[in-house]
């Protein structure tokens, strides 16, 4: 066998009356891509946190490989190290990614939203924002996820217009310093769901009000643009939203076929 460029060749010799050489290809990519990706036609953004190896600098671009949410990074903080699947994206706790508000990231009537994480324990724990759509810094309408350092659990956050600060909590504490796959769905009415590795793992009803359609703030990945530090602690990998609720099963799809990594 012989791997090339991400390429697996396998050579068969079989004897008989003569030989034949038998070349069979398979090419390992995991990423998420339309011949294989649940609701493609609905996903809106996708950051594959993929770059060269080593610090990124302040205010460069990481971008958005299906459409037009291209964040950039605030301050100088975050490094591109191995992920999930090919680079992964290291973050401090206190430097974030912005994504414009007016990008199609916003996504606010139903939503799913699935990434990978790898947890490392920041020098004083604390809650950190995984990602977070803002309304703006004061009423605090927002959707997204956070991490407890303390509790090694991930909480949901929903702030709208109807019901402020809804939260869900995690019942498996995925925060141990291996990769999980995180994965949260809102459907219109409100029906919340939050998987771990493919499985859902709790659930909760919030009230949907207009608030949250209505960002003024951006959407921020691996913090918050509203409060510091705040940010999240470790590597994040293959962030993307959609503008739809996946089913559970799409949503161990995804898990299944991302487990194993490169």
């Amino acid at each position: 066998m012989k791997t090339i460029l991400g390429i697996i060749f396998v050579f068969a010799i079989s004897a008989g009356y003569g030989q034949h050489l038998s070349v069979s290809f398979w090419k390992k990519d995991n990423h998420l891509d339309s011949s294989w990706t649940p609701q493609w036609s609905n996903l809106k953004a996708y950051w594959k946190m993929d770059g060269v190896t080593g610090a990124i600098a302040s205010g460069a671009t990481v971008r958005d490989y299906f459409g037009t949410s291209n964040g950039t990074t605030n301050g100088a903080g975050l490094s591109y190290v191995a992920g999930k699947i090919s680079q992964g994206i290291s973050f401090d706790n206190s430097h974030y990614i912005n994504v414009p508000r007016t990008s199609p990231a916003n996504v606010c009537t139903a939503m799913t939203a699935v990434m990978w994480v790898k947890w490392s324990a920041p020098t004083s724990p604390t809650y950190g924002s995984l990602f977070r759509s803002w309304n703006n810094c004061a009423s605090d309408a927002a959707w997204g996820l956070e991490q407890n350092d303390n509790t090694k659990k991930i909480s949901v956050s929903v702030n709208t217009t109807a019901a402020f600060n809804q939260a869900l909590f995690s019942n498996g504490a995925p925060l141990d310093g291996s990769w999980h796959h995180l994965a949260l769905s809102i459907s219109a009415a409100g029906a919340g769901i939050l998987y771990i590795d493919g499985v859902q793992d709790s659930t909760a009803t919030f009230s949907m009000g207009a608030g949250i359609c209505s960002p003024t703030v951006a959407l921020a990945i691996g913090g918050t643009a509203c409060a510091s530090p705040m940010g999240s602690g470790g590597v994040l990998d293959e962030f993307a939203i959609w503008s739809s609720v996946l089913t559970p099963s799409e949503i161990l799809t995804i898990y299944n076929r991302q487990k194993n990594g490169n």
